[in-house]
C-alpha cells in the first residue's frame, strides 16, 4: 500500500490497510450487508523500515447482531480470538466470553511420550502413566495435586 503512485511511490505507513477482501451477503430485506472481511495492514504497533513492513492479518465476522468479531494475526504472530481482539498483547489472546460453558482438554502424553517434548514454565498435560495432571515449574515437572515433583 502507498499513498503515492506506481511511478513515485511513498513508503507506507503504520496502520496502512495493503489490502482487503470483503464479503456482501443479502439481508433479509435484500439490501447489501457485510458478511465477512480479510484485511492486510501495516501493523500500527511495528516499524517501518528498510526491507521491513510489519503486517498484521485481521479476519473479521459479523454475527446476528451489530457488532464484529474476528481473529487477528498481528507482526509477532500473535493471535487474538474474539470481538475487539485487533492487537493480541500475547501469543494467544481471547477476548470475551468466547465458551459460556464446556470444558479444557489438555494433552495427554505417557511417561514415554512426554520424554520427546522440549518443556517451558506454563505447560500443563494429562499423565496417562499415573493419571495425574503435571505441570512444568521452576524448569521441572510437578504433580498438580499436591505439588511434588513428578
Amino acid at each position: 500500500a502507498s499513498t503515492g503512485t506506481i511511478a513515485n511511490p511513498t513508503a507506507s505507513t503504520v496502520g496502512n490497510i495493503i489490502t482487503t477482501r470483503a464479503a456482501i451477503g443479502y439481508d433479509s430485506n435484500n439490501s447489501p450487508a457485510f458478511s465477512s472481511q480479510i484485511v492486510q495492514t501495516v501493523d500500527e504497533f511495528g516499524t517501518v523500515g528498510a526491507n521491513q513492513v510489519p503486517g498484521k492479518i485481521l479476519f473479521l465476522m459479523h454475527d446476528d447482531e451489530p457488532t464484529i468479531s474476528g481473529v487477528a494475526i498481528n507482526r509477532l504472530g500473535y493471535v487474538g480470538i474474539g470481538p475487539s481482539a485487533i492487537d493480541p498483547p500475547e501469543a494467544l489472546s481471547v477476548v470475551g466470553n468466547v465458551y459460556t460453558e464446556g470444558w479444557i482438554q489438555f494433552g495427554s502424553f505417557s511417561d514415554a511420550e512426554i520424554a520427546s517434548v522440549t518443556p517451558a514454565n506454563g505447560m500443563v498435560y494429562y499423565n496417562t502413566t499415573d493419571n495425574r495432571f503435571r505441570g512444568y515449574q521452576n524448569g521441572g515437572w510437578i504433580n498438580l495435586d499436591d505439588g511434588t515433583a513428578a
